[in-house]
């Protein structure tokens, strides 16, 4: 949906790469006959819905249809790739982040970001975060920070599958 608010064209191309996240579920290994126990299941739209107001117009569009996207990373890559204008410039493969700072020599924002070969790009208004398992975005967002040793991300900003 954000993605929808910045360039509409990158959001179609995104949603037509991946499929619809239309549920949550968390399923167990059985005790009994079953291969898998559900433990709960979530119907995203129905819910969405059911809350309305704000919520519902900024992720679902006029046909009621989710904009919650399952991709794989590399199908997001390439949708960026081909959608974003000047994408040559702005879209780093191959790069360890270690760092997102605010722009000290602008008001309005922006954020730069640091990279562990000691390089600095930006400024940004939008950084995609499709770094993956353990990923560094994602614990910058939960805890202000990266840790310097990936495979000491705990909790939340540990292994996790999200959508767009």
């Amino acid at each position: 949906a954000v993605l929808g608010l910045i360039n509409p064209t990158v959001q179609q191309a995104v949603t037509s790469a991946g499929l619809p996240q239309v549920r949550v579920q968390s399923r167990t290994k059985s005790w009994g006959d079953d291969p898998f126990d559900t433990l709960f299941q979530v119907e995203l739209p129905e819910s969405i819905l059911r809350k309305g107001g704000e919520l519902a117009e900024k992720l679902m569009d006029k046909n009621n249809n989710l904009l919650w996207t399952a991709i794989m990373r590399g199908a997001l890559q390439q949708a960026l790739v081909d959608t974003l204008p000047n994408s040559q410039g702005i879209i780093s493969f191959n790069k360890e982040l270690v760092g997102i700072a605010a722009n000290p020599q602008t008001i309005d924002g922006g954020c730069l970001l640091e990279f562990v070969d000691g390089s600095t790009e930006g400024p940004f208004d939008l950084v995609v975060g499709a770094d993956g398992i353990k990923s560094a975005c994602k614990e910058f967002i939960e805890k202000g920070k990266i840790s310097a040793d990936p495979s000491q991300r705990e909790g939340a900003a540990a292994a996790i599958y999200s959508g767009i």
